[in-house]
């Protein structure tokens, strides 16, 4: 499909820096080849802002901003029910 392959992999949260880069960068390319655009932005949405499985279900559409540049991301279901914004 042909995603960005110029990542920079951010520090994450200290139970998935156990994981070893490699792995990391293999499951990305693993699932750039399948081709799915939702599996890749759920996969790149986890890794790059850390957030927790629950808090990227609980995403609606107005809470995500996307421009060619940049983005944010605004979290309103996460831990202690407070809003968390990502640029």
């Amino acid at each position: 499909m042909g995603f960005s392959h110029n990542l920079i992999l951010y520090p994450l949260p200290s139970i998935i820096n156990t994981t070893r880069m490699y792995e990391r960068k293999k499951l990305i390319r693993d699932i750039d080849r399948t081709g799915n655009k939702r599996d890749y932005a759920i996969l790149m949405t986890l890794l790059l802002t850390g957030i927790r499985v629950s808090e990227l279900v609980a995403l609606d559409r107005s809470d995500v901003d996307v421009s060619d540049r940049k983005g944010s991301m605004i979290v309103r279901s996460g831990k202690g029910i407070k809003s968390i914004h990502y640029h």
